[in-house]
């Protein structure tokens, strides 16, 4: 969420008629408020979910009538309690699905038990356990009515090897012998921790002799992790080049997370290349080459003419006062019009010559000098009356990112004030004190 700066922005410019509109018809598609999240935004960019979820926060002061559209479209108020009974209904449906598979026998759902369509349900139930999801007590009853166990002895596995070794070649079978596969976390039917023996054997916890070691390297049995995560760059650029046609070569899409079918971390890797961690050869670097490797992402190009129309609209709006469009300025459709004006400032050349030209001929300035605003007292008080009076007499919006509208940094001068970086006598004191500003900061009870 914006910070409070942002937020004052913003509020100026909230439109509910164009909230009404864009929720209305998001609503119509079949969308539901649990989609409808912080980061959600409509296909013109408007950002939605956010101005939902400053509606809900009381950031907006809405009219009787405002208040009664948006019940009339079954606004919901309180996300989390909506958000806490879909997540266990979703749980407690595939519960009455699975039973019935597993004769009843609850430790049949270990950790890694998932559902068909990928629910993972044991996961589920460990949340339950270690209170991570909270219930309510008509949620309890239905759990305890399906005979839920709420308290679950962990079994003890002792490491024998021929018992280790015995999984082991169940485990691999299972997957063709692919090593990666049997991770840290990795738990067999039974509950048996493998992943955790692999762990301890390759860290020196878990000793073995020599015909134990003889055993377990003639199945291929990597003793050091980073043999089995070593970079190939055959294997690298194989899957790279299958992914680019899958992809339509947009290099953007290959994210740091970015992961093939096959579990293979492609997208991280592209990361390491470009930063200079993997070293590569001449003939490495000439291959990459060869299909056009994008070793710098360029950010998306300027839309010159949006964000020339924007400027003449925020003029208007303004009566071409050049001081309003702040770096902080947000349009009412959630254009953000005083970003771009740092990215133009600071990287002039995303222009040419002729666009340059035109917003001259607007008045705008490419170089802008950020004015040094000095303390003076009679001119803070003053600062500080309008701000308050502003927000509501409410001094918890004047937060120390607080700025004017000229630029002036309130919130960093209150918080040297109170930090004493500021020096004030005791008529000042007394002076900000009558207007039920304190000097104090905030004190926090380490018990609670």
């Amino acid at each position: 969420m914006a910070n409070l700066i942002e937020k004052s922005a913003k509020r100026h410019y909230f439109n509910f008629e164009n909230f009404y509109s864009h929720l209305k018809q998001e609503l119509d598609k079949g969308k539901t408020f649990l989609d409808l999240n912080s980061y959600y935004h409509s296909e013109d960019n408007y950002f939605l979910g956010q101005r939902i979820a400053q509606v809900r926060a009381g950031y907006y002061k809405l009219t009787d009538e405002q208040i009664q559209k948006l019940t009339q479209l079954n606004f919901i108020w309180d996300i989390k309690t909506e958000r806490r009974e879909y997540t266990f209904n979703r749980l407690y449906n595939h519960l009455l699905e699975e039973l019935p598979k597993v004769s009843g026998d609850w430790s049949k759902f270990t950790t890694n038990y998932e559902c068909e369509d990928g629910y993972i349900l044991g996961r589920r139930l460990i949340e339950i356990r270690c209170g991570a999801l909270k219930l309510r007590e008509q949620d309890k009853q239905k759990l305890d009515a399906l005979g839920y166990p709420w308290k679950v002895r962990k079994t003890e596995f002792y490491f024998e090897f021929n018992d280790f070794i015995k999984r082991l070649k169940l485990e691999l079978e299972k997957f063709n012998g692919d090593w990666t596969k049997l991770t840290h976390y990795y738990f067999c039917a039974d509950g048996y921790p493998l992943g955790e023996k692999i762990h301890n054997i390759r860290g020196g916890g878990i000793k073995l002799n020599l015909v134990q070691r003889k055993i377990l390297e003639d199945m291929n049995f990597t003793f050091k992790v980073c043999e089995v995560r070593k970079f190939v760059f055959e294997e690298f650029f194989e899957k790279l080049v299958n992914e680019l046609e899958i992809i339509n070569n947009d290099w953007s899409a290959l994210k740091p997370g970015y992961k093939c079918a096959d579990g293979y971390k492609l997208g991280s890797n592209v990361i390491r290349i470009r930063t200079g961690s993997i070293k590569l050869t001449n003939e490495q670097i000439n291959k990459l080459n060869s299909i056009n490797f994008a070793w710098h992402l360029k950010r998306k190009e300027l839309d010159f003419n949006l964000f020339l129309t924007k400027v003449k609209e925020e003029l208007t709006k303004n009566n071409g006062d050049w001081s309003k469009l702040t770096q902080r300025y947000v349009c009412e459709d959630g254009y953000r019009l005083g970003n771009r004006f740092t990215v133009i400032r600071t990287n002039p050349d995303v222009l040419t010559e002729e666009q340059k030209q035109t917003l001259t001929n607007l008045g705008f300035k490419l170089k802008v000098k950020q004015p040094k605003f000095k303390f003076e007292f009679e001119d803070f008080l003053s600062r500080l009356l309008k701000a308050y009076n502003l927000n509501n007499q409410n001094w918890k919006n004047i937060t120390t990112k607080y700025v004017c509208e000229d630029g002036y940094p309130l919130g960093d001068k209150i918080a040297s004030v109170k930090h004493k970086n500021i020096k004030l006598n005791e008529k000042q004191i007394n002076r900000l004190a009558s207007i039920g500003f304190s000097i104090e900061t905030r004190t926090y009870n380490k018990n609670l």
